[in-house]
């Protein structure tokens, strides 16, 4: 069910950015001019990507008929800096022209301009800043403003703005899982692992998150290393963490992360933007073995609570990859699969704890509970915390030997029963009744003083005179300081009772 859950809500997210980033409008697909900064003129069909091998200003162009619209939304625009331009005339300069190292390509752009500027002929220009690729991923449309801006927000929001939220939710969540395996007694490394991938992923999210400049080609190279890098050493400290929760052989996780951390040593030995796209490959490659290793570890040892992360994002790295291999209009999807991951799995790891911490619980009440009179035993005046406005009574059943010896034990574990019954029939909701010993019984009544302590105990007498054979003794003490002197003066007062009734009764 969770694998199927997780399936639906990979291609819910398919079909929603689809739609969002398909509205209405006129789309001007088919051949492009695409100009070299050397000069040389090539015809492309959009959509189209490739990685250059020269930097510099690329301009793409494209001559279009008249059409209704006062807007131009370009979605997929592979580029550092951009200017458009509408019949020579300069709309909007998005990016980092100059430099060209601003994170532009991971947003959709909706640039307005005067319904006066459209002649029977059109041609939509676009000057790009190019450090590494280029590419029209989606044609580019005209549309009308109006009933287009609300659903661009709200792609924006789920393509570039969503992982503002996810990056600081990385950190929440990774801090508390950090605290959560230091501070919890006993073995919770995979908790330690898994806080680290989180912690990383909020890093790694970086690059989907629009930037206006990321300063010198330098910097945007090592901006560039070090997102990817984190990247795949988040995926490999998860492999780790779920490795150790799971409980699979540690060599299958240490081979994930020798190898991914080989990959972050050869990200930074590549000296150029250029050669670094290039061995692109290399690092998907990465990414997508750590993603089945996860799955096969999941699926195989059957864990519940992973099912639905694991299955997520595997699809979208496993999508992703696909995408940029064969070219497919796809949005970039795989900083989604990162998110749900670190975030679905930690917080799988808390519900597990979750669940154990509350197995645990259960054991522990059943193990403060007398399992034949149902009352509690001993151990809950270890749970009780301390007070002192109640009262404790100490009873003891005078003739429970002898119902034992006359009528046999199944007769005397009754009458136990029978009193434990009759007793909490009598006692008040916040009352609790100890069996302290073989026959003995403590009542330890909270908001209470003694006279009210001896009206329950003689209701109880009177409960039993009819339907018992019951006798008893007891003895009631305030609770001053501590509940066990309280105890211990009960218990005397209790024998000095039972002394007094065995000398009536030899009179």
């Amino acid at each position: 069910m969770r694998f199927l859950l997780g399936l639906a809500a990979f291609f819910l997210l398919i079909i929603l950015l689809e739609v969002l980033s398909n509205p209405n409008g006129i789309e001007l697909s088919g051949e492009w001019k695409l100009v070299h900064p050397d000069g040389e003129v090539e015809l492309v069909e959009t959509p189209f990507y490739k990685i250059v091998n020269t930097q510099g200003t690329y301009r793409a162009v494209k001559t279009f008929s008249y059409c209704e619209g006062d807007a131009i939304m370009l979605l997929g625009v592979y580029n550092r800096g951009m200017r458009i331009y509408l019949n020579g005339i300069l709309l909007k300069e998005i990016g980092d022209f100059e430099s060209g190292t601003a994170n532009i390509w991971n947003l959709s752009h909706l640039i307005r301009f005067d319904k006066k500027l459209l002649k029977d002929t059109n041609t939509l220009t676009l000057d790009m800043k190019i450090v590494y690729d280029v590419g029209i991923q989606r044609a580019p449309l005209i549309v009308k403003y109006t009933a287009v801006s609300w659903r661009n927000s709200i792609l924006n929001f789920f393509i570039s703005d969503i992982y503002l939220l996810a990056m600081g939710g990385g950190i929440i969540l990774g801090v508390v899982l950090l605290v959560f395996g230091f501070s919890v007694p006993g073995d919770h490394v995979h908790f330690v692992y898994i806080a680290t991938a989180s912690l990383l992923s909020s890093i790694f999210l970086l690059e989907f998150v629009y930037r206006e400049t990321t300063g010198s080609i330098d910097s945007l190279l090592l901006f560039e290393k070090a997102t990817l890098a984190t990247g795949l050493v988040a995926i490999a400290f998860l492999v780790l963490g779920v490795s150790k929760f799971v409980g699979t052989k540690k060599k299958f996780s240490s081979l994930i992360f020798t190898s991914n951390l080989s990959g972050v040593i050869f990200i930074f030995s590549i000296p150029n933007l250029i050669t670094f796209k290039k061995m692109q490959i290399v690092y998907d490659l990465l990414f997508v073995i750590s993603a089945i290793t996860l799955a096969i570890m999941v699926f195989k040892y059957r864990k519940k609570y992973l099912i639905f992360s694991t299955t997520f994002f595997a699809a979208t790295i496993l999508y992703s990859v696909i995408a940029e291999l064969t070219g497919i209009q796809g949005i970039y999807i795989s900083g989604y699969g990162v998110l749900i991951a670190s975030l679905g799995f930690g917080i799988a790891l808390i519900e597990n704890y979750r669940d154990i911490y509350k197995k645990v619980e259960i054991i522990h009440k059943k193990s403060l509970i007398d399992p034949l009179t149902g009352a509690f035993n001993r151990g809950i005046l270890q749970e009780i915390p301390d007070f002192n406005d109640g009262v404790v009574v100490m009873i003891d059943l005078d003739n429970f030997k002898e119902i034992n010896d006359k009528y046999g034990h199944e007769a005397g574990d009754e009458a136990l029963v029978t009193f434990v019954k009759k007793a909490r029939e009598n006692l008040r909701e916040k009352d609790i009744i100890v069996r302290y010993g073989g026959d003995e019984f403590l009542l330890i009544l909270k908001n209470c003083d003694e006279s009210k302590a001896l009206d329950i105990v003689n209701r109880i007498t009177s409960a039993l005179e009819n339907i018992s054979r019951l006798k008893y003794s007891y003895g009631i003490a305030k609770i001053e300081n501590d509940i066990y002197d309280a105890i211990s003066l009960a218990d005397g007062r209790m024998y000095e009772m039972k002394k007094k009734s065995q000398s009536s009764s030899l009179k």
